[in-house]
């Protein structure tokens, strides 16, 4: 038997953050295929900061949040030191914290409830988030595109 991915997201390469927009509830296979996505782009062009709206995501399961714990870590390792999540909800607020990497030196994630808050964050970190790519964000998620670079 085999299964299909469960959730969906939307990627978009800036030029100094990806952005990311999850959807729905992910299984294993889903994030599966979210973490070759991102591992994909950042071996081929490593950026230093992710922008994640998290208001349609319906979170995950157990081994679906064990292959997202892992690309977090992996994320890590390859760099990434600022994570802004966009989360209007306090569960999905706490199911990210417990799950993904803690914060260090080297690593510092932020929760907002509306992308503009996050985006200013970024931009003062050093890491500035332009118009059209949010709006091309956008237009990924309305098309229901997988990726974008």
């Amino acid at each position: 038997m085999e299964f299909i991915p469960h959730g969906s997201f939307r990627l978009l390469l800036g030029k100094h953050v990806i952005l990311c927009s999850l959807h729905a509830s992910f299984n294993y296979e889903a994030a599966l295929e979210l973490s070759r996505r991102v591992k994909e782009i950042l071996s081929a062009s490593p950026r230093k900061a992710n922008l994640i709206d998290n208001r349609p995501w319906g979170l995950a399961t157990p081994e679906a949040s064990e292959v997202l714990a892992e690309l977090n870590r992996w994320s890590i390792g390859m760099g990434l030191c600022r994570s802004a999540h966009v989360t209007e909800d306090p569960l999905t607020k706490g199911v990210i914290d417990h799950n993904l990497s803690p914060d260090s030196e080297r690593y510092i994630r932020r929760h907002f409830a509306d992308m503009e808050g996050a985006r200013q964050w970024l931009a003062d970190e050093g890491y500035p988030i332009s118009d059209e790519e949010l709006r091309e964000l956008e237009e990924l998620a309305d098309r229901g595109d997988q990726a974008a670079k």
